[in-house]
């Protein structure tokens, strides 16, 4: 039943993109759909290899914000017409991604990034049972003292990313600020990481406190974006 609700839901969804975007962006997605079954689903399950944060960061980031943006307005080649000739629009993968701007491509790094520090948040509460199951999720791998180290030098990381995106002139000047109003839910989840990720009855709510973190962000970013361009 799964699979047949797969297969429904990603045809449906890339045959929307093929009409509304072309056949890059639909490409695209089903790659990042592709992740998202390897990540659990067999025979390949690479979540019990740790390597579902990397899978996320790629399918939410640069392969479906990017395939999205170009969902707003795919660019083409067109293929020179001489006399008489009938002019044929064809979809060029390097070059559309070629045509994808900057700060689509830095917005696509924060969203997967993001996206990503969710799902480590939801493995802290969860090591007793990864570990019965032989699931070497990050959080097994190194320790709940390690990995909400790796939590915080991740979102450290995240808003120097942002601000050395900003300076380079990538992202305006609203985003950055307009960041630095999420910023303290940021550093809410990572304190109440430190503090209780030994504790699994209580850090269980670091992955929502890490959604509300992604939808601040998010929120920001895009009212960043939609504020400079007006």
């Amino acid at each position: 039943m799964a699979n047949v609700l797969l297969v429904t839901g990603g045809g449906w969804l890339l045959r929307s993109v093929v009409n509304s975007g072309g056949l890059v962006p639909a490409l695209m997605l089903g790659i990042s759909i592709l992740c998202g079954y390897v990540y659990q689903g067999p025979p390949f399950r690479f979540s019990y290899r740790g390597w579902g944060e990397a899978l996320c960061f790629i399918a939410f980031g640069p392969l479906a914000t990017a395939a999205f943006y170009l969902c707003c307005g795919a660019t083409t080649t067109t293929a020179p017409a001489g006399a008489g000739d009938v002019v044929v629009t064809v979809p060029s993968f390097f070059a559309t991604l070629q045509s994808i701007p900057e700060i689509v491509w830095g917005a696509s790094v924060l969203v997967g990034v993001s996206t990503s520090i969710i799902l480590l948040c939801s493995h802290f509460h969860q090591i007793q049972g990864d570990r019965a199951a032989g699931k070497l999720s990050p959080v097994v791998r190194l320790g709940t003292r390690r990995a909400a180290k790796v939590l915080q030098i991740a979102l450290v990381l995240y808003y120097i990313t942002l601000g050395m995106l900003t300076v380079e002139g990538v992202f305006p000047i609203q985003v950055l600020l307009g960041s630095l109003l999420a910023a303290p839910l940021a550093a809410n989840l990572t304190n109440f990481v430190t503090a209780n990720h030994d504790k699994p009855s209580v850090v269980f709510s670091s992955k929502i406190l890490a959604c509300k973190w992604h939808l601040a962000q998010g929120f920001v970013l895009a009212v960043g974006l939609a504020l400079s361009a007006l």
